[in-house]
């Protein structure tokens, strides 16, 4: 009887609920137009939202859509184009999405994360910025050394 009563889980108290298993929200995402690509990065959460470990690899739902005052972020994931091809590095995720669809208009960016289970956070920040036509390339480039340095001579578009 003696071994009976000594033996058991360890725990004292009360049982405890199980663990929802949601990952934290992004809450650093950044998006720049860099000519013809919108340079989004933010950081990969580590943790859910009871402050455990993530164990196994999330999934990204990053999307990219039109987005107005005031601001409903359900409206506008159910209308914003989902984007795939997230790099990743030392924790960082990064995405460089083709601004020509965007050209003329103010893109919003937002991001959440699925967890292995089907859960997901809540949207990250939302990033939006207005977005123009790249500059086109120059043409006719000519470098010529001069005693004052380099010199760079172009043809532009409409010259």
């Amino acid at each position: 009887m003696a071994v009976l009563m000594t033996s058991g889980c360890g725990y004292i108290g009360p049982p405890l609920p199980p663990l929802a298993n949601i990952p934290v929200a992004v809450l650093d995402l950044g998006a720049v137009q860099r000519g013809a690509v919108i340079a989004v990065e933010f950081t990969v959460p580590l943790a859910t939202t009871e402050n455990m470990p993530i164990r196994k690899a999330l999934k990204l739902d990053l999307r990219i859509g039109i987005g107005g005052a005031p601001f409903d972020a359900g409206a506008w994931a159910s209308g914003a184009k989902q984007v795939s091809g997230a790099r990743y590095g030392n924790g960082i995720a990064r995405y460089e999405v083709p601004s020509e669809e965007w050209t003329g208009k103010d893109a919003t960016v937002g991001v959440r994360t699925i967890g292995s289970n089907g859960k997901a956070s809540r949207w990250s920040n939302f990033v939006t910025l207005s977005v123009v036509a790249p500059p086109e390339k120059p043409r006719d480039v000519r470098v010529t050394d001069t005693p004052q340095g380099v010199h760079v001579v172009w043809t532009a578009h409409g010259d």
